[in-house]
């Protein structure tokens, strides 16, 4: 197992972080002591959860308890790391929606106090080691938010601050308030990163390099099990307009033409920061380009003209039956005297095997002229 440095802090974890998002279904929570251990095992001294994990609505799976019956993962991995809290680094996150009344949510004073407590209590731990910001607050100051986690790493009770999909430009804000203010920074940043999704390099990734934060993608693998069984009956099919169908075109064009590399996916290190990114695994990260296609009317215009110009060009019908010869390459210079050397006009461009032979054949009806 390799390991990177956490941030500034000198800690060292594993570069594969072991998820708990789906504890009490999969795995259950008669399997969550195994697959702990399992992970210890390999050298992964690094998990993450969050308060809103395991027991809520959005993890339901067909087949699995009712979240109602289901302990959250954080109660679940406190049970699975007793006697081994000092092999891990734990972090966990708030900000989800854990109750009915419409405080329990945010990153208020409030709020991140009695979540801090209450994560305390299910992990069955005396400190958390890393403690996320889960999402952007709109409604609560970024200073309150990093004033509460300045406090509660005084009284010890969370080591470090990190921030979870927040984007560069606020990450930035936080290191700023906090250097401004003597208060603890964030040390860590985590973002969804994977062979689909890429927007983290454009701005966060270089961000947390030059700051020297560490990236902790989630997603790797891009892929979810399913939330919903299968319908008893077929979706009825709709029928394509012309939108509809613009629209499965533009989507196929930017589809990745290889897709024997998505269901086998692996993990290795981003360069220069301590973080995972999914690779195929053996191979490179292939990056693919995607063409502009944003194209102006007449552009658009002249298009379709040349496409039709061309299709008439290339087909000569005869009968029922059309058999054309693929148009050859024009070169770049000499076309005018190409066609003065063939005796024929600017319509004749190309052969075409027809019933009387191999002929030329002319974008006019009739106008055709065999070959010696």
């Amino acid at each position: 197992m390799k390991y990177s440095v956490l941030g500034l802090t000198g800690v060292k974890v594993s570069r594969i972080c072991l998820g708990t998002a789906t504890f009490g279904v999969a795995p259950t929570a008669q399997d969550a002591d195994r697959v702990v251990g399992a992970a210890i095992d390999l050298g992964i001294n690094f998990v993450d959860t969050a308060d809103v994990y395991g027991n809520m609505p959005v993890f339901d799976r067909p087949g699995a308890p009712a979240a109602a019956d289901r302990e959250p993962a954080e109660q679940i991995l406190g049970r699975a790391l007793r006697g081994r809290r000092d092999e891990m680094v734990i972090a966990t996150k708030s900000n989800g929606v854990v109750g009915l009344n419409v405080n329990d949510r945010g990153l208020s004073r409030r709020h991140i106090i009695r979540q801090v407590e209450t994560s305390l209590r299910r992990l069955d731990t005396d400190y958390i080691d890393l403690y996320y910001a889960h999402d952007p607050d709109p409604d609560t100051p970024l200073e309150q938010t990093l004033a509460v986690y300045d406090d509660l790493i005084r009284q010890g009770k969370i080591r470090y601050v990190g921030l979870s999909n927040h984007p560069a430009w606020q990450v930035t804000q936080a290191l700023w308030i906090a250097d401004d203010r003597r208060q603890q920074t964030p040390v860590a940043v985590q973002v969804k990163y994977n062979l689909i999704d890429r927007a983290a390099e454009r701005e966060l990734a270089p961000a947390c390099k030059q700051f020297g934060l560490s990236l902790a993608p989630v997603r790797a693998a891009a892929r979810r099990p399913a939330r919903r069984p299968s319908r008893s009956r077929p979706r009825r099919r709709r029928r394509p307009t012309l939108l509809r169908s613009r629209l499965r075109r533009r989507r196929d064009r930017h589809r990745p033409r290889s897709r024997s590399a998505q269901p086998r996916l692996g993990i290795a290190a981003v360069p220069g920061v301590a973080g995972l990114v999914a690779v195929p695994p053996g191979g490179r990260l292939r990056h693919h380009r995607r063409r502009n296609h944003r194209r102006t009317a007449g552009q658009r215009h002249r298009s379709r003209h040349r496409a039709r110009t061309r299709a008439a060009r290339r087909t000569h019908r005869t009968g029922h039956r059309t058999r054309s010869l693929p148009t050859p390459r024009r070169r770049r210079t000499g076309t005018a005297t190409r066609r003065h050397r063939l005796g024929h006009s600017r319509l004749s461009t190309h052969p075409v095997i027809t019933s009387e032979g191999l002929i030329y054949a002319s974008s006019r009806p009739g106008h055709h002229r065999p070959l010696d």
